[in-house]
């Protein structure tokens, strides 16, 4: 029929070029405007934190405020107990003994009053030599009386070597009631004899003197003179301090 006919062939397309690799990337990476039909997507509005439950905006457990004071409490109790404990040791002259801690607790609150002259007795009793792991030291025994109307408790002695009226050599202050026998001494060394110590004395002795109750006392010297002898030395002992509790009855 005029004006029918077999379709025109449509006009070739030509290819699209391919995209092209930007200097400097690895192939494939796309670079230009093929990244217009890719938008990157706007970032959310910000949302109420209370719409996270109990997870913050990071997806971690949220840390209540009751758990921060809790916090906060424990951590005072922990530094408060252990100054405590500091304090106790410090009154105990850094001795500690666990079975005797409620006299050690005693002690770090009682009130503490150094010694005037005719509150507490002592006599000198025995002095003798020994040779302990090959060593000569003077071991030096005596007895406290309490002839006061109040009772007393860790007391501490203080012993002294003197050729006439010159110190040769001095013990330091050593708590009463720790005596032990010339076998005992000759098991322990310096450093465990003073780890022995008790500020408390052996089984508490130490803890209560009552108006007229004794205890005994033992100082070592460690360092003698090299001419020691009871005719050009002696041995002169006081009380260093002690700490006056309640009226005896």
């Amino acid at each position: 029929m005029p004006g029918y006919g077999p379709p025109t062939p449509a006009a070739p397309v030509a290819p699209a070029p391919a995209a092209q690799a930007a200097p400097g990337y690895p192939a494939g990476f796309q670079t230009g405007p093929q990244l217009a039909h890719h938008p990157m997507a706007a970032p959310p509005a910000p949302q109420d934190p209370s719409a996270y439950g109990d997870l913050d905006v990071y997806g971690m457990p949220r840390q209540r405020s009751g758990g921060k004071i809790f916090g906060i409490f424990l951590m005072l109790i922990l530094v408060g107990g252990g100054l405590f404990f500091l304090f106790v040791l410090a009154r105990n002259d850094w001795s500690l003994d666990l079975a005797n801690f409620g006299a050690m607790i005693d002690r770090a609150f009682g009130g503490s009053r150094r010694h005037r002259a005719g509150a507490l007795d002592i006599a000198p009793g025995q002095t003798q030599i020994l040779t302990l792991h090959g060593k000569k030291v003077l071991v030096a025994n005596g007895v406290i009386t309490n002839n006061t109307t109040k009772e007393h408790r860790f007391i501490y002695v203080l012993g002294w070597i003197k050729r006439g009226a010159t110190v040769m050599a001095s013990s330091g202050e050593v708590p009463a009631g720790n005596v032990f026998t010339d076998e005992q001494l000759a098991k322990m060394k310096p450093k465990a004899l003073r780890s022995r110590l008790n500020p408390a004395g052996t089984d508490g002795a130490n803890r209560s003197i009552a108006t007229g109750a004794t205890i005994g006392y033992q100082i070592i010297f460690n360092k003698l003179p090299a001419d020691y002898s009871t005719d050009r030395y002696r041995v002169e002992v006081k009380i260093a301090r002690s700490e006056s509790g309640p009226s005896s009855p």
